[in-house]
Protein backbone atom coordinates (compact mmCIF):
# COMPACT_ATOMS: atom_id res chain seq x y z
CA UNK A 1 0.00 0.00 0.00
CA UNK A 2 1.38 3.47 -0.88
CA UNK A 3 2.48 5.76 1.74
CA UNK A 4 2.60 9.45 2.35
CA UNK A 5 6.24 10.30 1.50
CA UNK A 6 7.01 6.70 -0.66
CA UNK A 7 9.66 7.28 -2.99
CA UNK A 8 8.99 5.63 -6.25
CA UNK A 9 12.12 4.88 -8.82
CA UNK A 10 9.72 2.81 -11.40
CA UNK A 11 7.64 5.29 -12.68
CA UNK A 12 10.20 7.25 -14.69
CA UNK A 13 12.86 6.87 -16.34
CA UNK A 14 15.88 8.50 -14.66
CA UNK A 15 13.64 9.86 -12.19
CA UNK A 16 12.07 9.06 -8.66
CA UNK A 17 8.46 10.26 -7.73
CA UNK A 18 7.01 10.78 -4.36
CA UNK A 19 3.53 10.14 -3.01
CA UNK A 20 1.59 11.94 -1.02
CA UNK A 21 -1.37 11.91 0.73
CA UNK A 22 -4.44 13.61 -1.05
CA UNK A 23 -6.17 15.87 1.95
CA UNK A 24 -10.13 15.49 1.80
CA UNK A 25 -10.95 19.15 1.44
CA UNK A 26 -9.34 18.19 -2.15
CA UNK A 27 -11.60 15.41 -3.37
CA UNK A 28 -13.05 16.88 -5.95
CA UNK A 29 -14.44 15.27 -9.44
CA UNK A 30 -11.89 17.93 -11.35
CA UNK A 31 -9.23 15.86 -9.85
CA UNK A 32 -10.92 12.42 -9.09
CA UNK A 33 -13.95 11.87 -10.63
CA UNK A 34 -13.82 8.35 -12.08
CA UNK A 35 -12.10 7.42 -8.70
CA UNK A 36 -15.11 9.11 -6.81
CA UNK A 37 -17.37 7.29 -8.81
CA UNK A 38 -15.96 3.90 -8.86
CA UNK A 39 -14.88 4.01 -4.80
CA UNK A 40 -18.75 4.92 -4.42
CA UNK A 41 -20.16 7.61 -2.31
CA UNK A 42 -21.72 5.47 0.46
CA UNK A 43 -18.74 2.87 0.79
CA UNK A 44 -18.47 1.13 3.99
CA UNK A 45 -14.72 1.36 3.68
CA UNK A 46 -15.11 4.90 4.29
CA UNK A 47 -14.00 7.91 2.09
CA UNK A 48 -11.67 7.22 -1.37
CA UNK A 49 -8.17 6.45 -0.46
CA UNK A 50 -6.10 9.11 -3.05
CA UNK A 51 -2.55 9.35 -3.50
CA UNK A 52 -0.57 12.16 -5.56
CA UNK A 53 2.33 11.63 -7.25
CA UNK A 54 5.01 14.37 -7.77
CA UNK A 55 7.93 14.13 -10.14
CA UNK A 56 11.03 16.48 -10.63
CA UNK A 57 12.45 18.51 -12.89
CA UNK A 58 15.00 17.13 -15.13
CA UNK A 59 18.38 16.03 -13.47
CA UNK A 60 17.39 17.57 -10.02
CA UNK A 61 16.00 16.00 -7.17
CA UNK A 62 13.46 18.80 -6.25
CA UNK A 63 9.89 18.79 -5.66
CA UNK A 64 7.17 21.50 -5.58
CA UNK A 65 7.57 21.70 -1.66
CA UNK A 66 11.32 22.45 -2.43
CA UNK A 67 12.19 26.15 -1.72
CA UNK A 68 14.72 25.46 -5.21
CA UNK A 69 12.00 23.67 -7.44
CA UNK A 70 11.45 25.48 -10.62
CA UNK A 71 8.11 27.49 -10.15
CA UNK A 72 7.26 25.77 -14.07
CA UNK A 73 7.45 22.86 -12.09
CA UNK A 74 5.42 23.70 -8.88
CA UNK A 75 2.63 25.36 -11.17
CA UNK A 76 2.18 22.43 -12.83
CA UNK A 77 1.44 20.08 -9.86
CA UNK A 78 -1.14 21.26 -7.11
CA UNK A 79 -0.48 20.46 -3.94
CA UNK A 80 -3.26 18.80 -3.29
CA UNK A 81 -1.74 17.14 0.05
CA UNK A 82 -2.40 20.69 1.83
CA UNK A 83 -5.77 21.47 2.84
CA UNK A 84 -8.09 23.87 0.23
CA UNK A 85 -5.82 23.73 -2.85
CA UNK A 86 -8.39 22.40 -5.32
CA UNK A 87 -8.50 24.93 -7.84
CA UNK A 88 -9.93 26.08 -11.07
CA UNK A 89 -6.95 25.88 -13.92
CA UNK A 90 -6.36 29.41 -14.49
CA UNK A 91 -8.52 31.17 -17.40
CA UNK A 92 -10.99 27.96 -17.22
CA UNK A 93 -14.43 28.00 -16.28
CA UNK A 94 -14.10 24.19 -14.58
CA UNK A 95 -12.33 21.20 -14.81
CA UNK A 96 -11.05 18.86 -17.99
CA UNK A 97 -14.51 17.14 -17.63
CA UNK A 98 -16.54 20.13 -16.84
CA UNK A 99 -15.25 21.63 -20.24
CA UNK A 100 -15.41 18.41 -22.18
CA UNK A 101 -18.78 18.25 -21.19
CA UNK A 102 -20.15 22.00 -22.58
CA UNK A 103 -17.73 21.39 -25.83
CA UNK A 104 -20.24 18.29 -26.44
CA UNK A 105 -23.59 19.77 -25.35
CA UNK A 106 -24.28 17.99 -22.34
CA UNK A 107 -24.52 21.15 -20.68
CA UNK A 108 -27.19 22.55 -22.25
CA UNK A 109 -30.78 22.50 -21.20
Amino acid sequence: MPEDGMRWSNVLTDHDCISRTVHPTNMVRDYLNSAMWFWGYDNPKGPLPAMQLFWPPNGRDLFPWHAACPQDVRDLQVPLYLPNQARKPSGSSGGFFSRLAAKLGFNKP
